[in-house]
Formats: C-alpha cells, sequence, structure tokens
C-alpha cells in the first residue's frame, strides 16, 4: 500500500562481543563505491533472500553480527527492534547475517520480536565476501559491521566496527540513510486536481491504507468518526465495542505479517478508487467492476455520507493478505475533516 517510492535494504552485520580480542581475516576491503558482492542465504522463516533483488526497489542495511544471544549482539538487535521504522522510513531494508543455523534465528527472533530477516550464512562465506570474518579458536564468526547499499546495488556507507547503539538517533547510520532516501511519492498527489469533497474522501482511504501498512494502530484510529460502527438501534457504547473489534483485526494481521517493507502501490492502485454519493450506485453502470460489498454499502449511504470503493491487488504477504481483495470506506464530515464510519471487505 505504498506508491513507488522504494525503499534501502539495511543488513546489519555484527560481531560477538565476547571475542573482541580477535582479528578479521581473509578481508576482501569490501568499501563505499564497490558494487556489493551479490549472495543468497535462508532467513529465520527458511525462505531465500537474495540481495540483488532489492536493486532498483530498496536501499539496503547489511548487518553483521558473530552470535544469536550473545549480550553484545542482542543488546544491538533490541535497539534495531525498538528503532526498525526509523530504518524503514527512510526507504531501507534491514537484513541482519551471522552464521547461525535457521532454527536457532526462528528462536532468536521470535524471542526477541525480531520483524526483518536474520539471515544464516553457516560457512560464512557471505562474511568472507564482505571481509568481515574473525577466525578464532571454534571456527571463526563475523565480525560487527554495517554496510549501508543503495538501489543501484553499491556500497554506499561501511563501518567495521559498528557498536551496539542504545539509540539510532543521530548516528551515522541514520545519516547515510537520510543522505540516499527516494523522494518519497504520496499517493494522495494523484487527487490534487479534484473537487472538494472527492479529493479529502480519497485522501482518508490512502491514509487509512499508508497507517495499515506502518502497522499504526493509533494512526487508524484517529481516522474513525465518533460514529464509527453504529448501527440503528444500537447505543454508542456497542459501537465503541465493534470499533475495538475491528482495530483488533488489524492488530492481528500485523502480528502475522511485517507490512512494513510494502508499498502502497503493491495493494491498491488510487486510479481506481471510485467515489459514491447517496444514491449514486443506482446509476446504469455505476457498480460495474464490484460486487455485492460495494452495492450494499452504496445502497445503506446515509445522506452527505460518501464511500470510496477499490478493487485490490491482493497483495498478500507470506500466508497474509493485507486488504481484501474488495474494500470500501464510507466516511462522514467531522468539523473540517473527513473520517471514517465503515469498513468494509471481502
Amino acid at each position: 500500500m505504498r506508491s513507488a517510492s522504494l525503499p534501502v535494504a539495511v543488513v546489519l552485520a555484527a560481531a560477538s562481543a565476547l571475542v573482541l580480542a580477535a582479528a578479521p581475516s581473509a578481508r576482501a576491503d569490501v568499501k563505499a563505491g564497490d558494487e556489493a558482492p551479490d549472495f543468497t542465504l535462508k532467513d529465520q522463516d527458511g525462505n531465500d533472500v537474495t540481495l540483488s533483488s532489492f536493486r532498483g526497489k530498496k536501499n539496503v542495511v547489511l548487518a553483521f553480527y558473530p552470535e544469536d544471544g550473545s549480550p553484545g549482539c542482542t543488546a544491538e538487535m533490541k535497539c534495531v527492534v525498538r528503532e526498525r521504522r526509523k530504518i524503514e522510513e527512510r526507504g531501507a531494508a534491514i537484513l541482519a547475517v551471522s552464521g547461525d543455523p535457521v532454527a536457532r534465528h526462528k528462536e532468536w527472533a521470535t524471542a526477541l520480536g525480531i520483524r526483518f530477516p536474520l539471515l544464516a550464512d553457516t560457512d560464512l562465506a557471505v562474511s568472507k565476501k564482505y571481509g568481515v570474518f574473525v577466525s578464532s579458536t571454534s571456527g571463526g564468526h563475523a565480525a560487527r559491521s554495517v554496510f549501508v547499499i543503495d538501489l543501484e546495488g553499491k556500497v554506499r556507507w561501511a563501518e567495521r566496527d559498528f557498536l551496539p547503539p542504545k539509540t539510532l538517533e543521530g548516528g551515522k547510520l541514520l545519516q547515510e540513510l537520510d543522505a540516499i532516501k527516494p523522494k518519497d511519492v504520496d499517493p494522495a498527489e494523484a487527487f490534487a486536481a479534484l473537487p472538494s469533497p472527492e479529493k479529502e474522501a480519497k485522501t482518508v482511504f490512502v491514509r487509512f491504507v499508508q497507517a495499515v501498512l506502518r502497522e499504526d494502530i493509533p494512526g487508524v484510529e484517529a481516522l474513525l468518526h465518533d460514529d464509527y460502527g453504529l448501527k440503528a438501534g444500537e447505543t454508542p457504547a456497542m459501537a465503541r465495542e465493534r470499533r475495538k473489534a475491528d482495530l483488533e483485526k488489524i492488530r492481528k494481521v500485523h502480528d502475522a505479517a511485517d507490512l512494513g517493507n510494502v508499498t502502497f502501490g503493491e495493494v491498491a492502485d488510487v486510479r481506481e478508487a471510485k467515489l459514491f454519493a447517496k444514491g449514486e450506485h443506482e446509476k446504469p453502470g455505476a457498480l460495474a467492476g464490484f460486487g455485492d460489498i460495494v452495492g450494499k454499502a452504496a445502497a445503506a449511504l446515509a445522506e452527505g455520507d460518501l464511500l470510496v470503493a477499490v478493487r485490490t491487488k491482493a497483495k498478500k504477504v507470506g500466508e497474509t493478505e493485507v486488504l481484501p481483495r474488495e474494500l470500501c470506506i464510507s466516511v462522514r464530515k467531522a468539523g473540517d475533516a473527513w473520517k471514517i464510519v465503515s469498513i468494509q471487505g471481502k
């Protein structure tokens, strides 16, 4: 549900805090300006992740680290888990690499709530490609290092002595990402030439989808009208319960899948969003391309409300469908703003 702005893939490579005395060996000396060596590794779910698949789509932060569960690596990853939005909002995807196997990655990701790929470089071949391999009596590991890779697949910045930060704010990593952040294209700009209230009503639809993709429940809730979910004969308390239930459904989508790297354009096309006012669904061909959900919602519109209907792209993340294939949102004026009165889809 994002538009066409594409992020940086950030892969964090970190060395274990317990082996600081060891020195890197077999250094490939990958540096800023070099083509980032390509690789394919399995993530914590057993899926193949290929670095070059991000070219032209996202910048990459590549982070190597030595060992799941070590104190230094745990501190580092907890920081990234807390602040990953600061990376993703700058158009970057996060990839973390160590020599641990898939099963251990899975266990650690679950324990820390990690929702970005942990890649299993079990033979440390990728660590050697990037010159971050550290030999040791146990066979070796990756040194704690970070590489920022741009949309063209070039290394823009490398830090081979990356220390586990308490916060990324004010650090060099975010500064480097700011320097290559793709220009955001807000899908609501497609409505710039539309008259009001058509522009405002469709903009609410865009803001709703963007909040869902950002996993921003408060952002979704802020778009809801005080009458959201209120049906004839029901009390406001009943409407509040329905509101809570619908927000819980969105939370479950977030729990099932990480939507942080999905763009608006991958889930919906704003040019196909259609607007209905009361009675307009009765015009010949008005509902062409839409099914029962939109037809019933349009027929039930109150005077003054507007209905934004769209056929989505049925994007899935893993087994989770981001939006229902047919989605409609009715909006109502609340002061100077339009807010959502109902959300329906199937």
